[in-house]
C-alpha cells in the first residue's frame, strides 16, 4: 500500500505508546486456553513494521509476517535483523495470500483488518492457511 510506504519511517513513532505486549499476551492466553502447546507457528497478516511478529518470535514462536507495504516490511526486517531474530516477512496482499506453509494460528491485529474491510465493505477474506481442524484465527 503506497500510503503506508510513505509513513513507514514514522509508524513506530506514531504508535510508540501502543500496548503490543498486551496483544501478544492475549494471543498466547487464547492459544493456551484452547489447548495449544506453546510455542506455535503464527501467520501475522498485515504485520506492518513487525511489532507483533518480533515480540512473538522473542517468545519462541515461529512467525511469518505478510504486508502489502514494502516500506513497512523493510522496517520490520531491519528491526528483526538488529535483534538477531529469524522472522520471515513477505510482501503480499492479504486479499490474495499465496503461502505454502500451514500455521497453527493466524492473527490480524491492531488495525489492518479494519482498514481492509472499510476499503472493501463487501469483501470476504480468504481463509488463512491454518492447520485444518485445529487452527486459530484472530
Amino acid at each position: 500500500m503506497a500510503s503506508h510506504d510513505r509513513i513507514a519511517t514514522y509508524y513506530d513513532l506514531l504508535y510508540g505508546d501502543y500496548n503490543y505486549d498486551g496483544d501478544c499476551n492475549l494471543v498466547e492466553s487464547l492459544l493456551t486456553d484452547l489447548g495449544f502447546e506453546v510455542p506455535v507457528s503464527i501467520l501475522d497478516i498485515g504485520c506492518g513494521t513487525g511489532q507483533h511478529s518480533i515480540r512473538l518470535t522473542q517468545r519462541g514462536h515461529r512467525v511469518v509476517g505478510i504486508d502489502a507495504s514494502r516500506g513497512m516490511l523493510d522496517r520490520a526486517e531491519d528491526k528483526a535483523r538488529g535483534r538477531g531474530l529469524d522472522v520471515f516477512f513477505h510482501q503480499q496482499d492479504m486479499r490474495a495470500m499465496q503461502l505454502d506453509d500451514k500455521f497453527d494460528c493466524a492473527i490480524c491485529l491492531f488495525g489492518a483488518f479494519a482498514r481492509l474491510s472499510s476499503a472493501f465493505p463487501s469483501y470476504t477474506p480468504p481463509t488463512p492457511p491454518v492447520t485444518q481442524g485445529a487452527g486459530l484465527v484472530l
